[in-house]
């Protein structure tokens, strides 16, 4: 494969990713050509960059993603709503948007910077994981996403799934430290981590106080 399609990403921690799966769980739509979240297959996450690159840059990405979560502390999420959008088709998508901070604008920024020598601009059904067959959304979005979602257009979300959502209690609060390159699948998901990195630098305050 010379090509893959990836995802860089910030993975939620435990007990939040448990609760999406069972948000997911829960949606009305259910289909075996769709897909389930799950705690190492179809990880919940959200999307700071999406391309494809080449396979043999997959070294340098990762030697550029320990630099970048080397300069940034772990990041408060805030999820702010639970948002229902109708398709063409009819059905529902459901995705839980979060407060576009300054520290996760910040982060989405760097990463894309330093993700632009290594996007090609091409997209494929062989650069990601299969089966099932990937939908032609997903190829879309792979091939445009620096230039459709990136930057001002940056829309922070996690992905539910397709379904109307159930009613859950925001806003919703957590601090997410684990960045990962991931290999995409179907509807863009996150089939298989590639390389992961921590964000580390300590914050100003804990600075002052040794």
């Amino acid at each position: 494969m010379d090509q893959l399609a990836i995802d860089l990403a910030i993975i939620p921690p435990d007990e939040i990713i448990k609760k999406i799966i069972q948000l997911n769980k829960q949606l009305t739509y259910k289909s075996p050509t769709y897909f389930n979240l799950g705690e190492i297959d179809y990880l919940p996450h959200i999307t700071l960059a999406m391309g494809s690159v080449n396979a043999r840059d997959i070294p340098k990405i990762q030697r550029r993603l320990k630099q970048i979560t080397a300069m940034h502390e772990p990041i408060k999420i805030v999820v702010t709503k639970c948002i229902a959008q109708k398709k063409p088709d009819a059905t529902w998508s459901s995705n839980l948007a979060l407060q576009k901070t300054k520290a996760l604008k910040k982060i989405h920024a760097d990463v894309m910077d330093a993700m632009q020598q290594f996007f090609t601009g091409e997209s494929s059904e062989n650069m990601f994981i299969t089966p099932p067959a990937i939908n032609e959304k997903a190829l879309r979005w792979v091939a445009q996403y620096a230039k459709t979602s990136a930057y001002d257009k940056y829309y922070p979300h996690i992905t539910l799934g397709k379904g109307k959502s159930p009613q859950i209690k925001l806003p919703i609060s957590f601090v997410v430290s684990r960045i990962a390159l991931c290999h995409l699948g179907t509807h863009c998901t996150c089939r298989r981590i590639l390389a992961e990195e921590r964000l580390q630098r300590a914050s100003q305050k804990n600075k002052k106080s040794h």
